[in-house]
């Protein structure tokens, strides 16, 4: 072989060093109480997503389940869903309220280990999210603010989600339209924690 010129074997190494790497799948994990803002942002952020609802499963199971059993089997439809969507290693987001520290945890268990655990923490004052309930009316805005202190009592630190595994952590504390940049290039350093205005803007 010529000195200088690569066999056909290291040169096919080379090339493949020269692609891009694969991205790897998202599941971001939408965190915040009822009317904060989850929806809307999966909505307008989420294209090509499979977007997993816990509200949505629970209007479909309205008038085909019995009250006392609509909770227990929306979680039942979402976990189903949610195992689904990762075994097939889809981008998946995860719309519920994730309010306490278990159900936090949960939303990282399954088959994800090739994921890019994203969570997105939704915290817009109290203000907003009244404001927001008095012109949707699906909620009384009591219950919405015994949520949202909920949230409050239990809202999760950076810490405690670098320890479930996220890899990327968001805090979104206004009420405005933001468009946001979802995980990183292959290769980039590990994210940190950034506050509202912080947030990568497409």
């Amino acid at each position: 072989m010529t000195r200088g010129h690569l066999g056909r074997p290291a040169r096919a190494r080379a090339e493949r060093g020269r692609r891009p790497a694969r991205h790897r799948p998202r599941l971001l994990v939408l965190c915040g109480p009822s009317h904060a803002g989850k929806s809307t942002f999966a909505e307008q952020h989420c294209q090509g997503f499979t977007v997993i609802s816990s509200d949505r499963i629970r209007r479909g199971l309205t008038g085909r389940w019995p009250r006392s059993r609509r909770e227990a089997r929306t979680w039942e439809v979402f976990e189903q869903q949610k195992q689904e969507a990762l075994r097939n290693g889809r981008d998946v987001v995860l719309d519920a309220c994730h309010l306490s520290r278990r159900a936090r945890w949960h939303s990282v268990q399954g088959p994800n280990a090739c994921h890019r655990k994203v969570c997105i923490v939704f915290d817009p004052p109290l203000e907003a999210i009244l404001a927001r309930c008095r012109r949707t009316g699906r909620v009384a805005p009591g219950e919405v603010k015994r949520m949202w202190q909920a949230f409050q009592a239990s809202r999760p630190t950076a810490g405690e989600l670098r320890r479930l595994g996220f890899d990327e952590v968001h805090v979104l504390r206004g009420g405005g339209r933001r468009r946001v940049r979802l995980g990183r290039e292959p290769g980039s350093r590990a994210a940190g924690t950034r506050r509202a205005g912080e947030v990568a803007a497409g």
